[in-house]
């Protein structure tokens, strides 16, 4: 979906990039191709800004991706973290949840962003942080659901089927004990859970074609 959004823009702008793909574990292959002169730019999701020094040190252009770090030193593409988890917020109160949770990775920047606008959201309501690990099954058994149904707010479709399947092995149910939302709108991570998870689709896509627009300018 990125690249096709690359390539959207690159035919609409009518411009003669070459345009190469690379996988996970890009960074190697792409530090080789900027010292051979022959890279003039890059569209990627860098994990620090000392790391994207290397390139544009090579001369190469650069934009980020999405927020896995914090990146400041190129321009940053992708969706509002921060508005997701208003969003988040919105969508469990106006379903009628009481109480709060949110759950995510740590060490991730859009964890924090999303986490932001969950509790701005919220405004004074309060809410309880959960946090990945072997421990997950504790804090859930922890929860008194006896005060109103809990609103639980995923960083991510993974996380949430995490707390999902860790849920059902204390007895509680989705949509009686517990209502949830994710982010990326990923159908495998619902195929796992064995429920649909209600999720925020990314606009993977149009980040592709900003970002190439990005680059260009």
């Amino acid at each position: 979906e990125i690249f096709s959004g690359v390539s959207d823009y690159v035919t609409e702008a009518r411009l003669d990039w070459r345009l190469v793909p690379l996988n996970f574990g890009f960074e190697a292959r792409l530090m080789e191709l900027a010292k051979t002169g022959h890279l003039a730019g890059v569209i990627g999701t860098f994990v620090s800004d000392g790391w994207v020094r290397g390139l544009t040190e090579q001369g190469v252009a650069a934009v980020n991706m999405f927020n896995f770090s914090q990146i400041k030193s190129i321009p940053n593409v992708g969706p509002d973290d921060r508005a997701t988890g208003e969003a988040a917020a919105a969508h469990l109160i106006a379903q009628g949840a009481k109480r709060f949770a949110f759950f995510g990775a740590d060490g991730v920047y859009y964890t924090r962003l999303r986490e932001a606008g969950f509790k701005a959201g919220l405004a004074d309501r309060g809410y309880i942080q959960l946090r990945l690990g072997p421990s997950l099954e504790d804090q859930i058994n922890a929860l008194n659901t006896d005060d109103g149904q809990l609103g639980v707010f995923c960083s991510n479709d993974l996380s949430a089927r995490e707390f999902i399947l860790g849920a059902q092995r204390q007895g509680l149910k989705c949509g009686k004990d517990f209502l949830i939302v994710g982010v990326d709108n990923d159908p495998s991570e619902s195929i796992f859970a064995g429920i649909g998870i209600s999720s925020f689709k990314q606009p993977i896509r149009e980040t592709g074609y900003l970002a190439a627009k990005a680059l260009h300018q």
